[in-house]
């Protein structure tokens, strides 16, 4: 009975205690998680279907108007072509990235971002001919924005839009990223 009364007190003071708005959730620093999920609109001379891509992203927020974040996604897709069905394409990224903040004032919920980086791209391609598997690494560039909505104290919705640039097994491609994410701010110091 006693740790049930002890639990309560505090969960409610856990949830009463801080404010809700994003001034509260970003302090001078906060360490941010993630995962996110969505639609990669591949490039069309890559002449590969469309497909949904997934990640995580951990990051060091510092003030609420920037942040460092590193990530890791992953998307697998096919051959658009009809030689090719049966293929398998994927690719698994990392990288770092950069990212700058818009607000009008310290209470403010929504807040659009702009976002820079790159990282490394392992591509591995699987005719499906019998042919032998076709693997390449590469360096990316990306560039972007979205909206970061903050629903409940540290706890956010993030909607974004990147272009990610590089060339593998001797194709440029200049895939465009449509991803939502859910983001919780942890600790930091006021």
């Amino acid at each position: 009975m006693k740790r049930g009364v002890v639990l309560a007190c505090a969960l409610a003071s856990l949830a009463f205690g801080a404010s809700t708005s994003e001034a509260a959730a970003i302090r001078k620093w906060s360490v941010e998680a993630g995962v996110a999920g969505g639609y990669n609109k591949v490039d069309a001379d890559a002449e590969l279907q469309d497909s949904s891509i997934s990640g995580i992203r951990v990051g060091l927020a510092i003030a609420p108007s920037f942040s460092v974040e590193a990530f890791i996604d992953s998307t697998s897709t096919e051959s658009a072509q009809q030689v090719f069905a049966g293929s398998d394409f994927s690719q698994d990224s990392i990288g770092l990235r950069l990212i700058g903040t818009f607000r009008s004032t310290e209470d403010v919920k929504a807040m659009p971002y702009i976002v820079a980086g790159g990282g490394q791209i392992k591509t591995d391609f699987d005719p499906g001919t019998g042919a032998a598997l076709e693997s390449d690494e590469a360096s990316f560039g990306e560039i972007g924005g979205g909206v970061r909505y903050f629903v409940w104290k540290g706890f956010s919705v993030r909607g974004e839009f990147a272009i990610r640039q590089y060339r593998t097994l001797d194709v440029t491609h200049a895939d465009s990223l449509f991803t939502v994410g859910l983001s919780w701010m942890l600790g930091g110091k006021k």
